[in-house]
């Protein structure tokens, strides 16, 4: 739920990082994936370094909103199992406002 808009869209008032940051963020994690060369460290940086959950769903919305596609499935077509383990840790260990 937190790498989708649903979690942002009932807590809108709980973000603590501004529009720009959540498109740098989002763009960020869009231009990770390449036809040559995956950066997947950038990809989950973008979602670690949201410092909230309601902040991580945020910026999947934002992602939805700027390129029409969803983060999750964005993200599952490139990362690695040991990336996706770096998100679930982050995810567990991270406040959600």
């Amino acid at each position: 739920q937190v790498l989708s808009p649903s979690f942002y869209g009932a807590n809108r008032e709980k973000i603590s990082i501004s529009s720009q940051k959540a498109f740098e963020s989002a763009t960020k994690i869009y231009n990770a994936k390449s036809f040559y060369w995956d950066d997947e460290s950038s990809a989950v940086g973008g979602i670690t370094g949201a410092g909230s959950l309601v902040n991580v769903s945020y910026i999947s919305d934002r992602f939805n909103t700027i390129f029409g596609a969803s983060l999750q499935s964005y993200l599952a077509s490139f990362l690695e199992p040991q990336n996706w383990s770096q998100i679930d840790d982050y995810i567990r260990k991270t406040k959600k406002f």
